[in-house]
């Protein structure tokens, strides 16, 4: 017997793990995951398994600039791990999906608002 969950259960905002999010690393990854959240329409067009590669394809890509940022001041990296890394994040991006238009996203009251004030 599967239990029916509410459609805003289904759509955390928030990680399962809790993690201090005042560091750099942790509002990077937020604003990254919001960023990605909206290009796709909201949190509410979004279905488990887009918000799930959105969620994975933030951290994959801070991870691929922390290490192009160590190569690009002259440090080493496994350049097969950064490889492997650079495949995963393809494959995520075909899951999320593309980003919808501007013209298609849905607009909050906030942003419909101040497009009409003179």
């Amino acid at each position: 017997m599967e239990t029916e969950l509410a459609p805003d259960q289904t759509k955390e905002k928030r990680l399962f793990v809790d993690f201090d999010g005042r560091t750099k690393f942790a509002r990077k990854l937020r604003e990254t995951r919001e960023r990605l959240i909206a290009e796709r329409g909201g949190l509410n067009t979004l279905d488990a398994v887009r918000l799930d590669a959105i969620h994975a394809f933030a951290l994959l890509s801070l991870e691929r600039e922390r290490m192009t940022a160590a190569r690009s001041a002259g440090e080493a990296i496994d350049l097969d791990q950064f490889g492997m890394l650079c495949d995963r994040c393809d494959r995520l991006s075909r899951r999320m999906g593309p980003p919808v238009s501007k013209a298609a996203r849905p607009l909050d009251l906030a942003s419909h608002l101040a497009g009409r004030r003179p």
